[in-house]
């Protein structure tokens, strides 16, 4: 049979037509699997946050938090992702009003001071922190005391987080001049297990009043600490500059800013000049505004300026583990809402009130007639875990649960 010339050209010619096809359906095919892949992917991962959210690890994960980065974009700053408690039930609402119920009188003070709240919260026994803190695996530390008076709590928080037994209240005491009295009582040396790491750093002793200064940099010399505890003479706000303070006795608990506020020319509590820093330009002239490096707790104690104090903090209190302040009768406090102040200022925080050894969830557990009380303020104190720390975060919760059960 003859065959053309065309049609032998025709013959030898790949089939373009045939093989374009075979290549799009390849391609849809392989789509198709990576489309199976990615959805197997993200059914394992709800699955895995599931079974964390049942053991009870998780309650919560605020979504907008996470954020997946590509390994194109590895220089760029990873955001966290933070872990909220879920809402309180009726249950856990009803129980924690019932403990703190009172007949509210804003016009009696003697009776603020007699308030459920005032009475299980005024002089926590933070065991939470020990059983976190006695188990963590670290190399260094620090920690900042924010109206550090004796530095009772102080010695007591290098003690804790160096796992450090040559750190002790007790010997501290000894040196200290004169009798050592304190509203809380004087706090016990934490047990330091044997052979247990330890870790080198530094706690920040901020006290405003001079006479305290004194003996605290004497105190401290003596004591052969200065390796580890800064003592600095300031009081803390939300500015940086200078201001009056009280000059009283050495030790005294009670003195804040409000004191020499409009101080008349008699100068009843002997008013003298102190430096105020910020909390943020505080750390910058130190040299630890680096946010590589935690700050394991924040305890403040200004006598009712403690929200001033956290206003001052903005770039601080992200780098904050654990936090603790007082809500107080006197002082700015009256002026601020605490409810507020954990709803916008510590919004990555869950904060509690803190008991002896007991917590009362004030995250996420909220409604009017609770809120009403919370706004009663007197004399008591605040424990808050930033919402990255899982691990203190489950055993301050587990602490809340124990007592208070869903």
């Amino acid at each position: 049979m003859l065959v053309s010339a065309r049609r032998r050209r025709l013959i030898g010619r790949p089939n373009t037509k045939a093989t374009t096809m075979a290549t799009m359906k390849a391609s849809a095919l392989e789509r198709a699997r990576n489309a199976k892949m990615r959805k197997l992917i993200l059914v394992l991962i709800c699955l895995a946050l599931l079974l964390v959210y049942n053991a009870g690890i998780i309650t919560d994960v605020s979504w907008s938090t996470l954020k997946i980065e590509s390994s194109s974009s590895s220089t760029q700053p990873r955001r966290e992702s933070l872990v909220r408690p879920k809402d309180c039930s009726n249950a856990q609402l009803d129980k924690i009003y019932s403990d703190f119920k009172t007949t509210l009188d804003s016009k009696n003070a003697n009776k603020r001071f007699r308030t459920p709240i005032m009475r299980h919260t005024h002089c926590p026994i933070e065991s939470w922190t020990k059983t976190f803190f006695e188990n963590m695996r670290g190399d260094s530390f620090l920690g900042i005391n924010v109206g550090c008076n004796k530095g009772l709590d102080a010695i007591e928080m290098a003690r804790l987080l160096s796992q450090n037994s040559r750190f002790s209240v007790k010997d501290w005491n000894k040196l200290w001049p004169g009798k050592v009295a304190a509203v809380c009582g004087i706090p016990q040396d934490t047990l330091i297990r044997d052979n247990t790491p330890q870790a080198s750093g530094k706690v920040h002793c901020i006290e405003p009043m001079p006479s305290t200064v004194r003996d605290l940099e004497n105190t401290l010399r003596e004591s052969q600490y200065e390796d580890s505890v800064v003592v600095t003479h300031a009081a803390m706000s939300n500015y940086s500059g200078t201001a009056r303070f009280p000059n009283n006795k050495s030790g005294s608990e009670a003195n804040s800013l409000k004191d020499c506020e409009g101080d008349s020319g008699n100068n009843t509590h002997n008013c003298m000049e102190v430096p105020v820093y910020s909390l943020d330009d505080y750390l910058h002239s130190q040299g630890i505004a680096s946010s590589n490096n935690p700050i394991d707790i924040l305890l403040i104690d200004a006598e009712g300026f403690d929200y001033e104090v956290l206003q001052g903090a903005s770039e601080t209190l992200n780098r904050v583990r654990y936090l603790i302040f007082e809500v107080h009768i006197n002082g700015n406090w009256m002026k601020h809402s605490l409810v507020e102040t954990i709803d916008n200022v510590l919004q990555d925080f869950t904060c509690y009130w803190a008991g002896k050894n007991r917590l009362w969830r004030i995250t996420n557990c909220m409604n009017s007639s609770i809120k009403e009380l919370y706004e009663y303020k007197s004399w008591s104190n605040v424990a808050c875990v930033h919402q990255r720390e899982t691990e203190l975060a489950n055993i301050m919760e587990t602490t809340f649960l124990n007592q208070n059960p869903i």
